[in-house]
Formats: C-alpha cells, structure tokens, sequence
C-alpha cells in the first residue's frame, strides 16, 4: 500500500499536478470510459481500474484531501478542524476576505435545497484559487491541481443546473470585485456541479471534501472496495477479490438497501448515470424477495427457494423460485404485492417486524424487513436482549447476500451481537462477535484508526468495554 500526502503542517504538499497522475508503482491506474455507470451524454470519462488480482484487505491507497468543508458551521472552514479556532491553512486571509458569503451560505442553502457543506467547498476553492501563487512554495503545484478540478465531471440534468445556475448567480452576486475577476458566473456553474458530482461525504464532520483518485471511482449497487476516514485521511480497501483490469467500485447512495428502481432513480437523479452494476443488470430484483411455499419444506432460511421479480414484478410469471423455478399462484402473488403496498409507507419503527417473521412468507433479506430488522434492533437491545440476538443474527444472514465478507456494516453488525452477549452474560459469545469485529475493522482500516483500535480492545479484554448506545447505518 502507498500512501499519498497531500497536506504537511496546513501547507498543500501535491506530489503530482493533476488529478489522473498517478506514480508508476500503485496498485490501480486511471483507465478510459467508465463501466458500470456512465452519463447519459457522450463523452471520455475515467476510471479507476486495478492493475493486478486485489484480495480482501489488500489496502490500495491511502490519501488525504485537497479541498475539505465541514456542514452547518461544524469546526473549521479552512481543515475542518472542530478544534481549530480560526481559518488555519493558507488562505485564511483569502477566506476572510469572503466572510459575508460565508455567512450568507445557510440562507441560500435553505432557499435552493443545497448543501450547505457544498457551498462552504465551493467557497474554499475560490479562495485557495485567489491565493494559489501566495499561499505556499508550492504554489505552482496547486495552481496546477485545482485547475484539473475542471477536468472531471460535470454532467447534471436539465432541473438541476438550472438550480445550479441560479445559486452560482446569487454566489457571485455576493463576491468582492476582486474575487469576480478571476471565476465569473458560468464558471462557477461549472464548479458548482463539479464539487456536488464529485465530493464525498467524511461522516465524522459531517462535511465533505474532494479526493484525487476517489473521484475517478465507478458506482456500484454491490461495490467492491469501502473507504475508512481517519480524520480528513482515506483509505480505499478492496471488500471482495478483484481481478486485474477490474473498474474500483464504490456505493454512492444514500439507501443502499432499496429495490433496483428506487436505485435506479437516485443514481439518475443526483448524477444524470445510468446504473448498469452488477446487482442492477441481474434479471431478478434481489431485494424483493419472498420465501418460497412450495419448496420450503423446513422452514429454514438456508434452505429454502428465493422467490424475487423481474421487471417490476406485476405479474404472477415475472416472480420465480431460486430452487424449482415454480411462480407463484394468483392468489399468492396477491399476497406479495399486498404485503409489500401495505408496508412500504408505515415508518420503519412501526412495521409489525415479528409477525412478518411469523408468516414466514417475506425473506428477512427483503428491503423492508431488513431496515425495519435493523432499526428495531436498536431499539430494543438494552431492553429486550434475547430479542434483539435474534434480530441482529437475522440481519447478518441476510447482508451476507449482497455485502462483501469483510464489508465495514459487518462490523457494526458484529459489534453489537458483542454488546447483546454482553448483557446476556455470553462472555465467550461475546468475545466471539468482538474478535469478528475486530478482524474485519483491522482489514478495512488502518492500523492507526480510532475505530480500529476500539475494536481491538474490545475484542482482547470484552469485559472492560461499557455498553454503549448504539446507532446503526441505517441503509
């Protein structure tokens, strides 16, 4: 694994000047059109690709940002720093210079439904851009990198660049004469749709930042790598194996775990793709799925057929069984259709999660159940904790469909399967679900992480670790 450094001591330290530089020795390269997601308009969009057979936890780089702004005025606008007191990087002074457009943010990105984190980046860019020569002895260096920024992607349907369009105006409205010189209204449009096509989300500032590297990464429905923060820090580890000349695929959506339309959707509302991943190209939609009557003998969810849809699942034939291929009956598809109508408006927190278990006719692994199976969990593990076992056994089964063995939701999973033990008076099961915890956090993350490390305390000595609330990534 090689480690990308980008910032030294608040000074930006850019090894290459532009974003598809890559040095000869990594272990992936920036390759031609994208696979499986690609813009509806033509064009030459890169990727990532790996350059020889990845194994789970193999780490592929780890890199920091160039541009990094925390959401509704969380820590430090110049490093994200919550500690931080004042704009600590280089351009503070540019920074200051742009203060009634910084204030002006939460307005506008409640006026025009925009991230205010979005806007708090865009605003950084044009201040590291007023004071790119200035700001470092390696000001050429940046100049460089941040003007590749408009060498990435930018295609956004027709709705949202006309809201893009009217914010960048308003922006631009608010910028001192000096500052509208150098970007004027269509190129911050431009910056605009860049920064929100190509920004990540770093929970733990609830900002965002933009990656050299990350941003040439394809979407996938089922991906094959995961990120770890440590700070502004990220590092991109493989969560299957991957064969050479494969695209690096990350999940960009905000509900992960929804049927293949409402994905579908998503991907074409926020990024203008079209999603043709592995999950989304499959002939069944793998998320609703049903227990099969007739070949479910046992009763035992490991055993038993798969019923799921292809299309949009309105007839009886388009539903089939994973074992005898048999379709359901009118009646029962009814049944289906009904079951899936009558839950899918209630709140997650009020689905009747045991007697859709008790009908033994929805998969714990479909959608609705699995969000409900994950909330509830939450819910009730202090208080019922037998129950919540069960739960959180079920929800292990089931995302074993669809996530790879080492994928970072495994862990939390894990974590709390521990945390239940643990008030059960399970110690060895306890310790059992910590250890497996920590070995898929130790994979994923890096040695340094303060995620992995509580994992690892908690998986050597279970009985010094206090039970604490637990939230889940609700996906």
């Amino acid at each position: 694994m090689e480690e990308l450094n980008l910032l030294d001591g608040g000074v930006y330290m850019v090894p290459y000047t532009s974003f598809a530089t890559i040095p000869q020795n990594f272990l992936f390269k920036v390759a031609g059109t994208m696979s499986s997601t690609h813009p509806t308009k033509s064009g030459n969009f890169k990727r990532l690709q790996s350059v020889k057979e990845l194994v789970c936890g193999e780490e592929i780089f780890s890199i920091d940002t160039i541009l990094v702004a925390p959401g509704e005025g969380w820590g430090c606008l110049g490093c994200g720093c919550s500690r931080c007191v004042g704009y600590c990087d280089p351009s503070r002074f540019y920074l200051q210079e742009l203060r009634s457009v910084i204030q002006s943010i939460p307005k506008i990105a409640s006026d025009f439904h925009v991230s205010e984190a979005i806007l708090r980046l865009v605003v950084k860019y044009i201040s590291l851009k007023k004071g790119e020569n200035n700001a470092s002895p390696n000001g050429g260096k940046l100049k460089d990198l941040l003007d590749s920024v408009f060498t990435l992607n930018y295609y956004r349907d027709e709705g949202n660049t006309k809201n893009d369009n009217v914010v960048a105006d308003k922006l631009h409205s608010l910028l001192p004469p000096s500052h509208k010189n150098f970007i004027n209204k269509e190129r911050l449009s431009l910056l605009l749709r860049i920064l929100i096509l190509n920004s990540i989300s770093i929970p733990q500032m609830h900002g965002v930042a933009l990656y050299p590297c990350i941003t040439f990464m394809d979407h996938s429905c089922k991906e094959n790598c995961t990120i770890e923060f440590d700070g502004t820090k990220v590092t991109l580890t493989p969560i299957t194996p991957i064969s050479k000349d494969t695209s690096l695929t990350l999940n960009f959506l905000d509900v992960r775990y929804s049927p293949r339309v409402t994905r579908q959707a998503e991907i074409k509302s926020k990024y203008n793709c079209n999603c043709i991943c592995e999950l989304c190209s499959q002939e069944k939609d793998q998320t609703r799925v049903f227990i099969c009557k007739k070949c479910n003998t046992n009763a035992n969810e490991d055993e038993c057929g798969l019923v799921c849809p292809k299309n949009d699942g309105s007839s009886p034939n388009d539903w089939s069984c994973s074992l005898c291929s048999s379709s359901p009956t009118k009646e029962l598809h009814q049944e289906y259709l009904k079951l899936e109508e009558n839950n899918k408006n209630i709140e997650i927190n009020a689905l009747p999660v045991n007697d859709l278990l008790k009908g033994k006719l929805m998969h714990p692994s479909h959608y609705i159940l699995h969000r409900s199976l994950v909330l509830r969990a939450n819910f009730v593990f202090k208080i019922r904790p037998m129950v919540c076992e069960k739960y959180v056994q079920l929800i292990l089964f089931s995302v074993g469909r669809f996530m790879g063995p080492i994928h970072p939701e495994r862990s939390y999973f894990f974590d709390l399967l521990g945390q239940i033990r643990k008030l059960l008076g399970d110690r060895d099961g306890c310790k059992e679900a910590y250890t497996e915890a920590s070995n898929i956090r130790d994979k994923i993350s890096t040695k340094t992480s303060p995620l992995a490390s509580l994992a690892r305390q908690k998986a050597v000595n279970p009985e010094k670790v206090d039970i604490t609330y637990w939230y889940p990534m609700v996906q």
